[in-house]
């Protein structure tokens, strides 16, 4: 697998997200517009890291399924991440996609 950066395609994600929506609630976002990617590229790149689909969001994780514990905790994570972004959409599509993702969040570990 090809990498580019010192983090993998997730934790960038997370981080970007949460560095994005940090300038939105300081009131920055509109002197940045065109620095910062958007709203639905970040949550593109959120969702695309997803290490886990929906349909494996309602099998709850063993104790002893720590690989799968921890898909989970990652795919909250990310969800997490792209929520700040939902109101930043443009596409409804991705919206959509995005609001399934945060209905399933409480079955995520």
């Amino acid at each position: 697998m090809d990498q580019q950066g010192a983090f993998e395609a997730g934790e960038t994600a997370i981080r970007v997200a949460a560095f994005t929506s940090s300038f939105g609630f300081h009131g920055y976002t509109a002197e940045l517009v065109d620095v910062l990617p958007t709203g639905d590229q970040i949550v593109r790149d959120c969702l695309s890291a997803l290490p886990i689909t929906l349909d494996q969001v309602h099998r709850v994780p063993s104790r002893d399924g720590l690989p799968a514990m921890r898909a989970s905790r990652r795919a909250k994570n990310l969800v997490c991440a792209a929520a700040h972004h939902l109101p930043d959409l443009r596409d409804p599509a991705l919206a959509e996609q995005l609001r399934a993702w945060i209905a399933a969040k409480p079955n995520l570990v």
